[in-house]
């Protein structure tokens, strides 16, 4: 598993944790979805990252 590859796995994670919790901080899930969108090189999340919530 390269670098990259577990920030992007620690930052699924993050996300999802996130998305959990019972208030939602919004500008938290943002700031980690542009740094996944970053790593992947995308423009938009894969739509299993994308439809979790």
């Amino acid at each position: 598993m390269t670098s990259d590859t577990a920030v992007i796995e620690k930052l699924k994670e993050l996300r999802e944790s996130l998305l959990s919790e019972k208030i939602i901080m919004w500008d938290e899930v943002n700031a980690v979805e542009r740094d996944l969108r970053f790593l992947l090189g995308k423009d938009e999340l894969p739509a299993e990252i994308s439809q979790k919530e």
